[in-house]
């Protein structure tokens, strides 16, 4: 199925065996850039699980790697704050995505780790935009946090 997946992509694209997947803090220019409008024969690209990409140390302070869900169909988010479990939903026009202030989560307690301010920056969101298997969460056009898929 994944050979089969990556055929159609490839048809899509085209083929182009230079491209690289990007860190956001790459400035490679050949990479092929995507726009989050782009729609794959099995719908948004925006569906399917993303893991942080974490920046700083704080990301990673409980020993796990936040992690976010997409479910294009009934508009659901679910994932892992790096502490908690939760679950949600967004809403998506073209670029813009915005999560809606209904989220439930389980309630452990993790020392060390802010994780009210992970929830703030995702309710911030209302843009996004995917390079390659990176996922960029923005306010406006300034990056919140960068995203990777998980295959």
């Amino acid at each position: 199925m994944k050979t089969a997946i990556c055929i159609l992509l490839l048809a899509a694209l085209g083929c182009n065996s230079g491209a690289k997947s990007i860190h956001p803090t790459d400035d490679n220019t050949n990479a092929t850039v995507m726009p989050a409008s782009f729609k794959f024969q099995s719908g948004n690209p925006l569906d399917g699980k993303w893991r942080l990409i974490p920046v700083l140390p704080s990301d990673t302070a409980t020993g796990r790697i936040p992690t976010l869900n997409f479910i294009l169909d009934n508009k659901r988010v679910a994932g892992n704050t790096g502490c908690n479990n939760f679950s949600g939903t967004f809403s998506i026009d073209k670029n813009n995505l915005t999560f809606n202030h209904d989220f439930v989560s389980t309630k452990m307690a993790c020392p060390g780790y802010d994780e009210a301010a992970f929830e703030r920056s995702l309710l911030r969101t209302n843009n996004y935009e995917i390079n390659s298997d990176t996922l960029s969460l923005k306010e406006n056009q300034t990056p919140l946090s960068y995203w990777t898929r998980v295959h």
